[in-house]
C-alpha cells in the first residue's frame, strides 16, 4: 500500500565539471599567503565595469596625479601623491555621481542597437578598482613621475639640447608601456598583484562590503572606545614601580631629545610613542628577570617596604610608560610648541633668552595646553 507520493530523485552532479571548477578556483589563488587571504578569487559578472563614471574619474585622476607629481618633482623637497589619495576621494564622488546622473538610456551612432546610460546603477567595486589603476598609472606606480621625464629634463637642462614635445612624449610613453606590458605578460593573473597593494584591496573590500542600511555597522567614537578599552580594574597590580619610573622618565627624555634634534634638519623625523610602546615590553620583561626582589625600607616612609621588582611587568606600568613617552614626543607633535618661539627669538630677533626662562616658557605652555585639553 503506497502513500501516493513519489520521492523526486536528486539531480546528478557532474563530477568532472565540479572537479574542473575546483581546479580553476585553485589555480586562481595567489601563491602569496598575504594576497590570498586579502583578495577574493570570485567574480560577479552582473556588475557594470566600463561605465561613464569609471572613464571620467579614471582619466581625470590619471592626468591629475601625473601633473601634480611631475610639478612637485622639480622642488627641493619632493612630494609624491599616490593612488591611495584618489582611492579615498573617488568613493564619495562615485556615489554622488550615482545619485545625480540621469539613468536615461540612449544609442550612439555606429554601435547598432546597443543602449548606453550615464548611470548604470550603484557605484561598485570593479569601477573603483579600475579608477585606482588609472590613478596608479598617473603616479608612475608609486614612483611619482614617469622615469623618462628625468631623461627629458637632463637633455634640456644639462646638455642644453632641445627636444620637441612629440619626441619627449613618445620617449616617456614608450619607456613606460613596454616595462609594464612585459611585467604583466610574464606573470599569471594570480601573481600579478604584489603584496604591497593588499592595503588598497583591503580598503576596497571594506568600503564596498559594508551594508549601508545596517544600523549596527556604524559605531560612534564613544562606543568604539567602550568596546576597545576595558572598564575592569585589578587593584592588586603594582603601578608606581621602579620599572615604570625608570623606563617612563628615560623614554620621555629620549623622545624629547630625538625629536628636538631632528626638528632642525631639512627633512624632520618624528619618533612617536609607538616606538617606546613596542620597545618597552621586552625591556620591562627583561627587568623582571634581572632585578632583585629583595624588600627594603626608606627613611621617612615608616614601616612601608619597597622593592625594585614587585612582580611581573603589567599593563598598568606599560600604559604609564607610554604616557611618559607621549609627553616626550609632545603628544604626537614631535617637539614642544614653545621651542619654536625660543628659536625665533634667537635666530630672527637676535636676542638672548636664558636657559631658565626658556625652560619655564616651554613647560608652562605645554602644561597649560594639556590642562585646557583635559
Amino acid at each position: 500500500m503506497g502513500t501516493g507520493e513519489e520521492i523526486e530523485a536528486a539531480p546528478k552532479v557532474d563530477d568532472g565539471k565540479l572537479k574542473q571548477e575546483l581546479e580553476d578556483n585553485e589555480s586562481e589563488l595567489s601563491p602569496i599567503e598575504e594576497v590570498r587571504l586579502t583578495v577574493p578569487n570570485t567574480d560577479d559578472p552582473s556588475l557594470p565595469v566600463w561605465t561613464f563614471r569609471m572613464w571620467f574619474l579614471g582619466l581625470f585622476s590619471c592626468v591629475l596625479l601625473s601633473f601634480i607629481n611631475t610639478f612637485f618633482s622639480y622642488r627641493s623637497q619632493q612630494l609624491i601623491v599616490t593612488q591611495i589619495t584618489v582611492q579615498v576621494t573617488t568613493l564619495p564622488i562615485g556615489r554622488f555621481m550615482a545619485s545625480t546622473l540621469p539613468t536615461t538610456k540612449f544609442r550612439i551612432p555606429g554601435f547598432g542597437s546597443r543602449l548606453f546610460s550615464l548611470n548604470q546603477g550603484p557605484f561598485n567595486m570593479k569601477e573603483h578598482v579600475l579608477i585606482t589603476i588609472f590613478a596608479n598609472a598617473g603616479a608612475a606606480f608609486g614612483n611619482g613621475t614617469a622615469y623618462a621625464v628625468g631623461i627629458v629634463t637632463i637633455i634640456k637642462a644639462f646638455y642644453g639640447r632641445n627636444i620637441s614635445f612629440v619626441s619627449g612624449w613618445l620617449l616617456i610613453l614608450t619607456t613606460q608601456i613596454p616595462i609594464q606590458t612585459e611585467n604583466s605578460l610574464k606573470r599569471k593573473p594570480r601573481r600579478s598583484l604584489p603584496p604591497q597593494h593588499t592595503l588598497s584591496m583591503s580598503t576596497l573590500e571594506i568600503v564596498h562590503n559594508i551594508e549601508e542600511d545596517d544600523d549596527d555597522v556604524s559605531v560612534s567614537p564613544v562606543e568604539e572606545v567602550r568596546l576597545t578599552v576595558s572598564n575592569d580594574d585589578d587593584p592588586s597590580l603594582p603601578v608606581w614601580t621602579f620599572r615604570m619610573w625608570f623606563l617612563g622618565l628615560f623614554s620621555c627624555c629620549l623622545l624629547s631629545f630625538l625629536n628636538t634634534f631632528f626638528s632642525y634638519r631639512t627633512e624632520p623625523l618624528q619618533v612617536t610613542m609607538i616606538s617606546i610602546q613596542v620597545a618597552s615590553l621586552p625591556v620591562g620583561k627583561f627587568m623582571v628577570r634581572v632585578l632583585p626582589t629583595t624588600k627594603f625600607k626608606i627613611p621617612g616612609f615608616g614601616n612601608q617596604e619597597f622593592t625594585l621588582n614587585p612582580g611581573p611587568f603589567n599593563v598598568k606600568e606599560h600604559v604609564l610608560i607610554s604616557i611618559f613617552a607621549n609627553a616626550g614626543a609632545a603628544f604626537g607633535g614631535g617637539t614642544a610648541y614653545a621651542i619654536s618661539i625660543v628659536n625665533i627669538i634667537r635666530a630672527f630677533y637676535h636676542k638672548k633668552i636664558s636657559f631658565l626662562a626658556s625652560w619655564i616658557l616651554v613647560v608652562t605652555t605645554q602644561e597649560t595646553n594639556q590642562t585646557i585639553a583635559q
